[in-house]
């Protein structure tokens, strides 16, 4: 995604001396850079009221080289002065502006029920579930590399799940369901059916996700600026000045 917010600081400019214009590109730098962070530190702060995080929101930030969070900042420089917090992850777009998302094939599938609150383990993927693939190979090694995290016990229960699932339909959709002892041992929604035992409905199959716009990152940036961009020019042009040569 992209998008501007421009600052006007001409009229500060035209009443500067000559030592002040010298500093002026150091202190604009360092002002929209402190801008730019504080914009960043407020869309960190915001997102756990727009989203549930299963896994807990240490995501958003910076978590080594392999996950940089959610939003990134390109520092401008006396240069440019151009500071660009941007997003990490393509799938965001759609959180910004709303849109339809498709899977990579003919579905995507919708976790239901408890499989909504929280992490889903690699045993209760829809591939391992329904052991995708002609020889599972590729879901029976994410459940190997899965299980040799566990003790013998949970190994046993992850390939107990293996392949156990199916399609369900019923009044006009399509489900991955699985078949269980009690609705205690349902993972998504449990259904009791009188011939046919108590069926575990883990995920709705459906064409495509109506996404509407909620992560308001354009107008929270902007509302940043508004709000700190005078006291944070004149912070950094003071401290420019104190420290001139």
């Amino acid at each position: 995604m992209s998008f501007s917010i421009s600052v006007d600081i001409s009229g500060a400019v035209a009443s500067l001396s000559d030592l002040q214009k010298r500093q002026l590109p150091y202190a604009t730098s360092r002002a929209i850079n402190a801008v730019a962070t504080s914009s960043r530190e407020t869309l960190i702060a915001l997102m756990p009221s727009l989203f549930r995080f299963r896994t807990g929101t240490q995501w958003l930030r910076r978590g080594g080289p392999t996950h940089r969070g959610w939003f990134d900042i390109k520092f401008s420089t006396k240069t440019n002065l151009v500071a660009i917090v941007q997003t990490t992850f393509d799938y965001l777009w759609l959180q910004e502006f709303g849109g339809e998302k498709r899977g990579r094939g003919p579905h995507i599938a919708v976790p239901m029920g408890k499989l909504r609150l929280k992490k889903i383990p690699p045993q209760l993927k829809p591939k391992f579930i329904l052991a995708a693939g002609s020889s599972g190979g590729g879901a029976l090694g994410g459940v190997l590399r899965a299980a040799s995290l566990t003790g013998a016990r949970s190994r046993k229960k992850q390939f107990q799940q293996f392949g156990v699932g199916f399609i369900l339909k019923s009044n006009g959709k399509e489900f991955i369901a699985r078949r269980v002892q009690s609705a205690s041992q349902a993972a998504g929604i449990a259904i009791s059916r009188p011939k046919r035992g108590t069926i575990d409905l883990m995920y709705l199959l459906v064409n495509a996700v109506h996404l509407h716009e909620r992560m308001r990152m354009v107008p929270t940036i902007r509302n940043v600026v508004q709000r700190e961009w005078a006291a944070a020019f004149a912070r950094e042009l003071e401290g420019a000045l104190r420290t001139a040569r």
